[in-house]
C-alpha cells in the first residue's frame, strides 16, 4: 500500500497501532530496525523519500513541512482491515456481554436446565427459562409473568385445552 507522508500527534496506543500499519506495508525505522516501543516525542513523522519513520518536537523534520494528519484520519484511509477487525472485535464483546448477562438472569438454565415442563412439551424448555429468570431475579417483572402466561397459553392450545369449566369447585 502507497502512504502518504504524514506526521501526526499520537498516544503511546495509537504509535503501535500506525507503526504496525506501516511494517505490514515495508515500511521501517530511519535505522532500519523494526521497533514497536514508544519514543516520548510529540509528533511521530512518517517521510517515505527519507526511507521510514521520525520523531521530533516540531513541525518540521528535516527542513521540510510535512502533512499533518490526524489518528482517526490515518485509520480511515489506510487501514481497511483494521476496521473489519474492529467490528469484530466489537461485536464479540458485545455478545459476550449480552451472554454473561443472559446466563446470569437464567441461571444457566441452557446448561442446567430446571425440566419442569420440558419434560412434557416440546416449547416447555422455554418456559423453563422463563422459569429460571424469575427464579434468579432480584424482583418480578411484568414481562416475565406475561411471557410465562403467553408459553402456558401455547400449551394449553396444543393440546386443545380451552374450556376450564370441569375446573370450576
Amino acid at each position: 500500500m502507497n502512504i502518504e507522508n504524514f506526521k501526526m500527534k499520537v498516544t503511546p496506543e495509537q504509535s503501535k497501532v500506525v507503526q504496525e500499519v506501516l511494517f505490514k506495508n515495508g515500511y521501517k525505522w530511519r535505522n532500519g530496525v523494526e521497533n514497536l516501543s514508544y519514543i516520548d516525542k510529540d509528533f511521530l513523522i512518517f517521510d517515505k523519500e527519507d526511507c521510514g519513520i521520525g520523531w521530533s518536537n516540531d513541525h518540521h523534520f528535516n527542513n521540510c513541512t510535512i502533512t499533518e494528519c490526524t489518528f482517526e484520519e490515518f485509520k480511515q484511509k489506510y487501514t481497511k482491515e483494521w476496521k473489519e477487525e474492529d467490528f469484530f472485535e466489537k461485536a464479540y464483546k458485545s455478545l459476550c456481554k449480552m451472554q454473561q448477562a443472559k446466563n446470569k438472569n437464567y441461571g444457566e438454565s441452557a446448561l442446567k436446565p430446571l425440566d419442569i415442563f420440558a419434560k412434557h412439551h416440546s416449547y416447555g424448555s422455554r418456559l423453563d427459562e422463563k422459569l429460571a429468570r424469575v427464579k434468579n431475579s432480584d424482583k418480578l417483572r411484568k414481562n416475565d409473568v406475561a411471557d410465562i402466561i403467553g408459553g402456558l397459553m401455547l400449551l394449553c392450545k396444543d393440546n386443545g385445552w380451552d374450556n376450564f369449566d370441569d375446573l370450576i369447585n
